[in-house]
């Protein structure tokens, strides 16, 4: 009789203790799902809050590029009108002045590339055979190899669409550019010159409209 009893409460201990473990183990599933669920909702809101961040960083680089200055700022002289790259003033490597005008131009177009890369001033005429543009003048010598009859005058190409409604042999401008090489379709890929502009004056008064040598 008394070996029942003790195998009944050791039975009834035995069934306690599988109790009390089921229920700590269910304790402990419960915090690590609340645990989780907590953690989830953190990092949830730090990554929106990164996401957000990242987008008006992105959002404000946007806006600054849209409101950035132009390719050319416009500035009024003594002299005349100043259409300058990003507002600067520049300083020329050479000046192709109205001495051997004819003649530098020509050593430019004989020997390129001793000039290739530098920064030429030059003066002369608008003038026009569209869509190109040169600066020049009316020449009597015609060294100019790229030249026809009578002229004497080199291209150049302003960046963007930099309207300045300037008539054909009738304004008079100053060009400031680097010495360039391209080539396009209408002369069959073939090399040629330009100055690309770094500033370009409209001038009040003209020089020398004709040149000898």
């Amino acid at each position: 009789m008394n070996k029942k009893i003790l195998w009944i409460i050791l039975l009834v201990v035995i069934l306690g203790a599988m109790i009390f473990g089921i229920s700590v183990a269910r304790k402990k599933e419960t915090n690590v799902a609340t645990t989780n669920t907590e953690n989830f909702g953190k990092t949830t809101e730090i990554k929106n809050e990164t996401f957000t961040n990242t987008f008006a960083i992105d959002t404000s680089n946007t806006t600054t590029a849209s409101n950035s200055s132009p390719a050319y700022q416009k500035t009024k002289l003594n002299d005349g009108t100043l259409y300058s790259k990003d507002g600067k003033q520049y300083k020329a490597d050479m000046v192709i002045s109205e001495k051997f005008y004819d003649t530098t131009i020509n050593d430019i177009w004989t020997n390129p590339n001793s000039y290739l890369g530098k920064t030429i001033e030059i003066e002369g005429m608008y003038l026009e055979n569209s869509p190109y543009t040169f600066v020049g003048r009316y020449s009597t010598s015609n060294l100019c190899p790229n030249c026809p009859p009578g002229y004497s005058y080199f291209e150049y190409q302003l960046d963007g669409d930099l309207d300045l409604k300037l008539t054909d042999e009738k304004e008079w401008i100053k060009v400031i550019g680097t010495l360039e090489v391209g080539n396009d379709e209408s002369t069959d890929f073939t090399d040629f010159y330009y100055l690309k502009v770094l500033s370009l004056e409209v001038m009040n008064k003209s020089g020398n409209k004709t040149i000898n040598n």
